[in-house]
């Protein structure tokens, strides 16, 4: 009977790289990690991700960002994963421009995914606070 693999999830696969390029096992005394999730949940009726002209009428399920925040002691690196479609590269070229503004954060620290439901809000302009979308 043979056996069954399982494909790596991609945040296993993006830390065990992170620690390979790192140098890992040198650097495990210096290594620090941390995350947190973020409810995202629009308060209000918001415009749905590509379902034409239709507005939210509730909330069946919160959506969040998951942010996983890495720290070599040379490097930062930080991982979210945002309950949303995907945006526009237009989008994440001005988020990025303003994290790096505000935090120093620079676009190559940063890997941003997405669990890619339709039922998210649709994510068109740039972000007016923080990191709630529109």
């Amino acid at each position: 009977m043979g056996s069954i693999r399982h494909k790596p999830s991609r945040s296993f696969t993006l830390f065990i790289t992170f620690v390979l390029l790192t140098g890992g096992v040198q650097l495990a005394a210096a290594f620090r990690a941390s995350c947190v999730k973020v409810d995202i949940t629009p308060e209000g009726p918001v415009w749905m991700h590509n379902f034409g002209k239709r507005q939210s009428t509730g909330v069946l399920h919160s959506i969040y960002h998951r942010v996983v925040a890495m720290d070599d002691g040379n490097t930062e690196f930080y991982l979210v994963s945002s309950d949303l479609i995907g945006f526009s590269a237009g989008f994440y070229d001005s988020f990025c421009e303003r994290l790096e503004n505000e935090t120093g954060i620079r676009p190559e620290q940063l890997w941003w995914t997405f669990t890619h439901t339709h039922a998210g809000p649709s994510v068109a302009k740039p972000l007016s606070s923080g990191l709630k979308p529109n």
